[in-house]
């Protein structure tokens, strides 16, 4: 049987060094990047929703 996903997914960027990824949203409200570990390669974990 699937089972649905229901995170919202979004594409975001670093606020450090600017590099834009496809993220999940978290239960806080941040984001974490699809793939990855929960940073970015610069080594940040401070992203935004990619407008």
């Amino acid at each position: 049987m699937a089972t649905q996903n229901t995170s919202e997914r979004a594409i975001v960027n670093c606020l450090e060094c600017g590099a834009i990824v496809a993220a999940e949203a978290a239960n806080d409200g941040s984001f974490v990047p699809i793939g990855t570990e929960d940073e970015c390669t610069c080594g940040s974990s401070a992203f935004r929703k990619f407008r």
